[in-house]
């Protein structure tokens, strides 16, 4: 019998020694960098990034914060508090996250970031998460391959905002997925994702002089309930960013050169 091991994750994170490699048969690796290495020492190995599952239910879930969906990690902390203190709305997802006790007592995190969130949710709620809500953050943390946002963001239809500007391997930033170099350059984008979609809202709905919500949240999530259905998946036009104020509430705001900067 042919088989293979996918490798998901760094090898410096797995219990798989050299020693083992041998027995794994055909080699498939989530991690560039891996992949080159093990090829060095001879192994053919292909390159095998994360996927979305097109085979997954979307919950018919509504999000009006700017939304993460994953573990906690320091640099992840401080960008979604960053978000927070400016005054935007952001929700974590995941039992790193969770006020529960029962996630307390099991992730012995006593003390809260502050930050509003929600307790563990499944994949099927996970996409509808991410789909319904303004933008989805994806952070990474110590890591050369792509999380599994990377591809799932994009396949749900997602408004993605991503930290590494090397995802240009998969997607065309600017147009498929939204990059940022900087926390302050976070801080706007999602600060003028607000006010276009309110823009939006206020140019496509029938009845334009009709009562505005009262909040940018609010109407965000009031225009993916009525209009996100029909947007073409993988793209909701960010070219249109381009084009929406440099301001808003938060006060102006500069954006910073255009550069690379992978991280995680």
């Amino acid at each position: 019998m042919r088989y293979g091991t996918w490798l998901y994750d760094e090898l410096r994170r797995m219990s798989y020694t050299l020693e083992d490699l041998p027995r794994l048969g055909a080699l498939a690796s989530y991690s560039p960098q891996d992949a080159e290495y093990l090829r060095s020492l001879g192994y053919a190995v292909l390159d095998m990034p994360n996927a979305y599952d097109s085979h997954c239910t979307i919950a018919p879930v509504t999000e009006d914060a700017i939304s993460f969906v994953g573990a906690n990690y320091p640099n992840r902390e401080h960008t979604l508090r960053a978000l927070h203190e400016a005054g935007i709305p952001v929700r974590a997802y995941g039992r790193d996250w969770s006020r529960h006790p029962w996630d307390i007592a099991r992730t012995r995190r006593f003390k809260g970031t502050g930050i509003p969130a929600h307790r563990d949710i499944d994949r099927s709620a996970a996409y509808g998460v991410m789909a319904s809500s303004p933008a989805t953050l994806n952070i990474h943390h110590n890591q050369d391959g792509f999380t599994m946002r990377t591809f799932e963001a994009p396949g749900v239809g997602a408004l993605h905002l991503i930290d590494r500007a090397d995802v240009a391997r998969y997607y065309e930033p600017g147009r498929e997925v939204l990059v940022y170099e900087s926390t302050e350059e976070l801080i706007d984008l999602c600060a003028r994702i607000f006010v276009n979609l309110a823009g939006r809202m206020q140019s496509v709905r029938p009845g334009s002089d009709a009562p505005s919500p009262s909040t940018p949240s609010m109407i965000a999530s009031k225009f993916w309930r009525n209009y996100g259905p029909k947007l073409p998946r993988r793209s909701r036009n960010l070219a249109c960013l381009a084009a929406a104020p440099k301001h808003s509430a938060l006060g102006e705001r500069t954006r910073p050169e255009h550069g690379a900067r992978p991280q995680r």
